[in-house]
Formats: structure tokens, sequence, C-alpha cells
């Protein structure tokens, strides 16, 4: 039954109604034909509401099942797609951990090899080097000075300054002053560890004594450049003249970092390839090492003492044949 259908039995409800009406006040069965006519569509109309409510009542029980069956469906559904991201989103980060851990680890065996075979730090940010201190490490300037100037801060021939120890001492390695004299209110330069002209830092790259790698460092500041003056005049675009020299200036500095670039690329290449050398070196050694510690030292004293014995038979076969020889030209004489 539609629900237009409901609608229209109510209103027939209601007509069937106004006719009982009339039929009770005309004398109910006892009355005319008539009105007997209408008590059964009162009876109709009756029957027709009963049934329009029954399918009232069985289309809001259908319709809170379907809402029920679809909000457990959403839920379902719902939780279903969390769970699914979560795992998702889970397995993502620990992939993603993992390949961070075996980057990390990869990178610092890297460094750890490459600090095992190069024994020593540098520096590009650094200024000069002025000195080193008593474990061999080198020492910089701090203003890229060609000197480090200490001045004493207690009396004696021997203090700290920065965790290093020094000895004031001269070109022979011998102190200056007397052990019992006050090393008080003096000021000493050290002299710099390389003051060629060019710069240059030695790296020792192999065993051998000459086997060695120079670097030049040129000096690139701005005033080696030719950027800035002596008196710290920069560069001055105010007329078209002065304008041209700067052009020149500038492609002549740029010249000079190229080359300076070019240099060390170059010496990066020198030193790559002298570390690949030294992996291979060092990885011959470790199988010699390996081969000598699996040694079976059963079986080489057997070879050992096998050997020795061929050795001395045949040094008394020797000896027995030439004593023959001897007998023979004996009997001729």
């Amino acid at each position: 039954m539609a629900a237009s259908d409901v609608v229209a039995d109510t209103e027939y409800y209601n007509y069937a109604s106004s006719e009982l009406s009339e039929y009770l006040a005309g004398g109910g069965a006892t009355g005319t034909p008539a009105y007997r006519s209408k008590s059964n569509a009162l009876v109709d109309a009756s029957t027709a509401l009963s049934n329009s409510t029954s399918f009232y009542n069985a289309f809001s029980t259908s319709l809170s099942t379907l809402i029920s069956g679809a909000a457990s469906t959403l839920a379902s559904t719902t939780s279903e797609a969390t769970s699914t991201r979560n795992s998702s989103v889970a397995a993502a980060r620990s992939t993603l951990n993992h390949d961070l851990s075996v980057a990390i680890s990869t990178l610092n065996d890297d460094l750890e090899a490459i600090g095992d075979l190069i024994p020593y730090k540098l520096n590009m940010e650094a200024s000069n080097v002025v000195g080193q201190d008593a474990a061999g490490n080198d020492v910089y300037t701090a203003d890229k000075g060609t000197a480090l100037t200490i001045t004493a801060a207690a009396p004696g021939e021997k203090f700290q300054l920065a965790g290093f120890t020094f000895n004031v001492t001269d070109a022979d390695g011998q102190i200056k002053k007397s052990v019992n004299a006050v090393l008080d209110n003096f000021t000493e330069s050290i002299r710099a560890l390389n003051a060629s002209q060019d710069n240059s830092i030695t790296f020792q790259v192999d065993a051998k004594a000459n086997q060695a790698i120079k670097i030049g460092l040129t000096d690139m500041r701005s005033g080696a450049l030719g950027l800035k003056g002596e008196e710290g005049n920069t560069l001055s675009l105010a007329t078209q003249s002065s304008a041209n020299m700067a052009i020149n200036v500038l492609d002549n500095a740029l010249k000079k970092a190229l080359d300076q670039q070019t240099d060390l690329g170059s010496i990066a290449s020198r030193l790559e390839q002298t570390s690949s050398n030294l992996h291979i070196a060092r990885d011959n050694v470790l199988s010699s090492e390996s081969t000598i510690r699996d040694a079976d030292m059963a079986k080489e004293m057997t070879e050992y003492t096998k050997n020795n014995i061929l050795l001395q038979a045949s040094q008394s076969m020797l000896a027995q044949a030439n004593q023959s020889s001897s007998g023979v030209l004996s009997l001729l004489q």
C-alpha cells in the first residue's frame, strides 16, 4: 500500500465518521437502507485505516532496519579503512627507518675507512699552518696570519694554552733561558711550518719516503684577487672606464679562481686514486695475514722435514760422486 492510499483512506474515514453521525441520528440499524449502506462504508473505512496503520508500522520497522544496517556497514568500512591506513603508515615508517639506518651505517663505515688510511685532517676553511703541537697536529692562526704570537701568563719555562703545552726553545732545541730564570712578560713568535710562497702543504700518502703529494693553496682573498686595494679601496663603477677596468679585474679573479678549482680537483682525483690503491694493499695484507694464521703447521713441518731430508741426501750423493772421481785420478797417477 502506498502513502497516497493511506491519505485517501484517512479522508474516507473522516467522511465515514460524518456519515455515521447522521446514521445514528437517523435511527441506527433500524433506519433507512441509505443509513445501513453508510454503516457498511464506515466498516470498510475502519478496515482501510487499520491496514494503513499496519503498513505504516511495517514501513517504520523496515526503515529502522535499513538505517541500522547502513550505520553498521559504514562503521565496519571506516574501521577497515583506518586499520589499512595505520598498517600502510607503519610499513612506510619501518622501511624509512631501515633505509636511514643502512645509509648512516654505510656512511660511518666509509668515514672510518678514510680515517684509517689518512691519519691527518685538512681544514680548508682554516688559515695558514704556523706550527705543530707535541702530537704532530697542525696549529692554525685565527686571523690567517703567518705567525702565532704567544704571551706568557705565568712564570716558568713551560706553560699551557688552550690544552697545548709549549716549550720555549731556540733553533738548536735549547731553552732560551735557564730553568731557574723567570720567563714572565715575554713575547715569542713561532716560525711558520711552511714558509713557501705558494702556501703549499705536503701529504705523505704511502709508506715510502718520497711518496707524497704537494698541494699549493693560492691566496684567494679579495686583496690577492685584485678586488680590493691595499688601502681598502674597492671596485668603482662611476665611469665607463672604471666599469671596464672592473670587468677586467673580475675576469682575472674568476680565471684565478677557476685555475685553483682545477688544481684542487686534480689533487682530489690523485688522493682518491691513492685511497683506492691503499684499500687494495690493505686487502692484500689482510689476505696474507689470514693465509698465515690459517696455515696447517703439522703439514708445513712435514713438508719442511721431507725437503730437508732430500737436500741432505743430494748433498751426500754429490760428495760420494766427487770422491769416486778422485779415486780414479789417483789410480791413473
